[in-house]
């Protein structure tokens, strides 16, 4: 069995040299709230990821920040928009997050499947003996972050699914995700059942919120769009005049 720290470096690498990239790219005029948090999430995924989880309790922690909090905290950064503002294959990156594969993998039913159905399958099988494994570590890590940017929808892609569908989609993930907890809660692993389950809680609720946040803006664009409609019809009309006024104008 390969150690731990060593199997998962490579992942915690890519995480760091995408960080570097990131903050490169970030010189130029960019949000500095989406710099910090895409530099939080990477520093969490970095040092969670070599992190020696030998107790169930630990591995439970470790998941939540790689496969939940960390990708959060990436997805928010924007990291795709940012890198279509200053690559030079735009065109080829345009391609790629117009192609059929990644709208199908986007779609939250699919990335939720992928997600909350993996973690099913490695917990409630006897897949749970390689959950120290270094490439369960990699399909959390890529399968949270999957179902991230499918739930939030922040980036450009082909296909911009409603609310209604996220929101259902999260909602649906979150009561399967609790469901898991309480499972293995009952089977004895209590204290890691209690970090799957509270702390999944939290993350899901950010999510929904960020959910929450887009219906909000929404409204005000629709409000905003509605208001500037009206308003040139109503300052073009004349202004009223009246009988006194009339008449002054006729003594005239």
């Amino acid at each position: 069995m390969p150690d731990h720290a060593t199997g998962t470096w490579p992942i915690a690498l890519a995480v760091a040299v995408a960080l570097v990239g990131y903050l490169c790219a970030a010189r130029r005029p960019w949000p500095r709230w989406r710099t910090i948090s895409f530099t939080a999430g990477a520093l969490a995924v970095v040092v969670a990821l070599p992190f020696p989880a030998h107790t169930f309790t630990a591995h439970m922690a470790q998941h939540l920040v790689v496969g939940m909090a960390g990708p959060l905290l990436l997805v928010l950064g924007r990291p795709v928009t940012l890198a279509l503002r200053v690559c030079r294959g735009r065109r080829a990156l345009v391609r790629v997050l117009r192609s059929w594969p990644v709208a199908v993998l986007v779609f939250p039913p699919v990335a939720a499947v992928l997600d909350v159905g993996g973690l099913w399958l490695l917990y409630r099988t006897p897949l749970i003996a390689q959950a120290h494994q270094p490439w369960v570590q990699a399909h959390v890590f890529a399968a949270g972050l999957l179902f991230t940017a499918a739930i939030c929808q922040v980036e450009p892609v082909r296909h911009r699914h409603g609310l209604v569908l996220r929101g259902a989609t999260l909602v649906l993930a979150g009561a399967a995700h609790g469901i898991l907890a309480k499972t293995l809660y009952a089977d004895g692993f209590r204290a890691g059942a209690q970090v799957l389950y509270y702390g999944g809680d939290a993350v899901e609720i950010a999510l929904a919120l960020v959910i929450c946040l887009q219906w909000y803006r929404r409204q005000s664009r629709r409000r905003a769009r509605a208001t500037s409609v009206d308003t040139p019809v109503t300052a073009a009309l004349p202004a009223p005049r009246t009988l006194e006024a009339s008449t002054v104008a006729q003594s005239k």
